[in-house]
């Protein structure tokens, strides 16, 4: 892209790209960040009351 296309460049709408597909492993890896975002949680709340 030339320096005045980059300049005049607009995100195009959001209803415009097609949604992503996942792979298998993929999704398990966004699975188990999950679990620790989770885990870690509960783990913090536990030991605010104790």
């Amino acid at each position: 892209m030339s320096p005045t296309e980059k300049l005049a460049w607009r995100m195009p709408p959001l209803a415009l790209p097609k949604p992503v597909r996942w792979s298998a492993g993929t999704r398990l890896g966004m699975m188990a960040l999950r679990g620790y975002l989770i885990l870690s949680a509960l783990l913090l709340l536990i030991k605010a009351i104790k």
